[in-house]
């Protein structure tokens, strides 16, 4: 994959990269082998979410981070919806790192 737009909008190879470890891309995986590695963070201002890109690796992550969760909560108590859904809390980082942005996005 070239570094266009850093992945973004780009197709994709035939074959999916895997997760360090096998299964799935959890924020807890993110947060642990790409956060602050040599994946490049970006944020696209109208969806409100982050994606990473390593230009390297051919490699483009779209994920949830405490930000966009965050700004999710808000929307959701500032609309009075009931509540907002997580999938897996099991897969949050060390320090919850995502419930707390719910958290406080509800408490905004």
């Amino acid at each position: 994959m070239k570094d266009v737009n850093h992945g973004l909008g780009q197709p994709h190879g035939d074959k999916p990269p895997r997760a360090p470890g096998g299964g799935g891309f959890s924020y807890r995986k993110v947060a642990e082998h790409y956060l602050g590695a040599s994946a490049g963070r970006h944020w696209h201002a109208r969806a409100k979410v982050p994606w990473l890109y390593d230009a390297k690796a051919g490699l483009m992550l779209s994920y949830d981070d405490p930000e966009s969760v965050r700004l999710k909560a808000k929307y959701a108590r500032e609309r009075g919806l009931g509540g907002v859904m997580i999938w897996e809390l099991s897969e949050d980082d060390g320090r919850s790192s995502l419930l707390e942005a719910v958290w406080a996005g509800w408490r905004q």
